[in-house]
């Protein structure tokens, strides 16, 4: 989970939407990588944190980083492939799902399991869970990054994605953050989550400044795509 104001106050907009406080909260996420986001999570203070990573050596580092937590039954570590693992931890209890397993450098065969993530959990979710899709800027805007067969932004089109997301009764946010460097895209069947007024005028904000980072002949197609 990146360390975004934006993100953070959309996490906490839902969980109160939802009248669930951080401390009865549970945190999934698929993508580890140095344990930082774990510790994020332990920040905002939520009750369980589960993090599902086909990274053993990240898996070992953060057994040793969060010995205390993984001993006192708070952090859960699972090794292996994110888009079959989320199957065997998922349950209705989960509050919030953070999709950021795409891009480790495992196998190619692994490397995107977005897809696979997300379709599984269209069907499963409830109206008190939020699901968080990482790198979605990358996603929608592809045509920015370097391709190539080795590289996840290769094998999950945006038209797929949105294929796969129009999903009825599902509500979704593009957020934004203040840094321009990334959005998140938020997926959710809670009808009563809103973005606020103050909230969608920074999101808008926050869109435009993202310009810079990328790709500015092409600014109306990025804009508004």
């Amino acid at each position: 989970m990146t360390t975004s104001r934006e993100l953070t106050d959309s996490i906490k907009s839902f969980l109160s939407v939802c009248d669930i406080p951080f401390e009865k909260s549970t945190y999934l996420e698929t993508g580890l990588f140095n344990g930082d986001s774990v510790q994020l999570a332990l920040d905002l203070n939520f009750k369980k944190i589960i993090s599902i990573d086909i990274d053993k050596r990240a898996i070992d580092n953060a057994n040793q980083r969060f010995k205390n937590e993984v001993l006192d039954s708070r952090v859960l570590l699972v090794q292996g492939d994110s888009q079959e693992k989320i199957k065997e931890i998922f349950d209705q209890s989960i509050n919030i799902i953070y999709l950021d397993a795409h891009d480790n450098d495992v196998d190619e065969e692994t490397i995107a399991p977005l897809e696979n993530e997300i379709k599984f959990l269209l069907d499963k979710v409830n109206e008190n869970q939020l699901i968080i899709i990482d790198d979605y800027i990358k996603i929608k805007n592809s045509y920015l990054f370097e391709n190539n067969h080795k590289s996840w932004k290769s094998k999950l089109s945006y038209k797929k994605l949105k294929e796969i997301i129009s999903y009825k009764g599902l509500n979704t946010f593009e957020i934004f953050s203040s840094s321009g460097t990334n959005c998140h895209l938020l997926l959710t069947k809670n009808k009563n989550f809103r973005i606020d007024k103050i909230f969608f005028l920074r999101n808008l904000i926050n869109r435009f400044i993202s310009i810079k980072f990328y790709y500015k002949k092409n600014y109306f197609m990025f804009m508004f795509k």
